[in-house]
Formats: C-alpha cells, structure tokens, sequence
C-alpha cells in the first residue's frame, strides 16, 4: 500500500512513466525491501502504541506506590521508565519512516 502511494506520488511530482518508476525501484532493491517490511510492521507497531497507552497509567499508579518503598525503589522505577519511553521513541521513529 505505502509503495504503491510512493510510487504514484514520485510518478506524479516527477513525470517519469510507469515504466521508468518500475525501473527505478528495480535499482533500489533495499529501499523497496525496507518499504514492505515497515508495511508488514504496521500492525505490530500500532499494538505496541495501544499497549503503551494502555501502560502508561499503570506505570503513573506503580510510581505513586513505590515512592513509598524509598530511593531503591525509585532509582529502579527511573530505570523502567527510561527503558518505556525508549521503546515508545523507536516505536514513534519507525512509525514515521514508514510513512514517508
């Protein structure tokens, strides 16, 4: 689908022909294999988002409770907080490569 789009929107701006395109995308063969796997990604990264957002106030309600524990506690929510919003920030950047 994402392929399809980008060839019709390079086709369009460019002017080249169906057929120059289609030889185009023939000499990018990483480009092209990069394209349908973030295709075939999509789904997984969209649940992961979901699962996220479904986290996030468990992760708020985990911190509230452990502040309680003391420092150790609280260096080891830092960490697992960190480790989150690192997997939501790739999860974002993946996100928008496939999508240009």
């Amino acid at each position: 689908m994402l392929n399809h789009w980008l060839i019709d929107l390079i086709g369009h701006l460019s002017g080249l022909s169906d057929a120059q395109l289609k030889e185009i995308e023939k000499s990018l063969p990483a480009t092209k294999a990069l394209i349908d796997l973030l295709n075939r990604a999509q789904p997984i990264i969209e649940q992961a988002q979901s699962l996220y957002a479904e986290a996030e106030p468990l992760i708020d309600e985990a911190k509230k409770e452990w502040q309680t524990v003391g420092p150790a506690a609280q260096i080891l929510i830092d960490v697992i907080s960190r480790h989150v919003a690192k997997v939501a920030r790739r999860q974002r950047r993946q996100r928008r490569c496939g999508r240009r």
